[in-house]
């Protein structure tokens, strides 16, 4: 996984290297959100045939527990968290 220094951005190649370079995954999204709903089964699917495990699911149907729910998904250990809805 390449480091960049604070301010600098990586190149598009980089960050793409370094997400499939981390396979334990948690998923986060507000399924409550119109397009959140719809695609959750169907970003899962995508993230696991990309080769992420994911480690943590977290479909959250009341949006006042998403602080609490991305909370969970810093805590499990993941080395990506993807978010997602609304």
């Amino acid at each position: 996984m390449a480091m960049t220094e604070p301010g600098q951005q990586r190149s598009k190649a980089q960050l793409t290297a370094d997400i499939r370079a981390r396979r334990r995954t948690a998923l986060v999204v507000n399924v409550r959100s119109r397009r959140g709903h719809r695609h959750y089964p169907t970003v899962c699917r995508q993230l696991h045939h990309a080769g992420l495990d994911l480690l943590d699911l977290r479909p959250v149907a009341d949006p006042r527990r998403l602080p609490q729910a991305l909370a969970a998904a810093v805590d499990s250990g993941a080395d990506l968290i993807v978010v997602g809805g609304g």
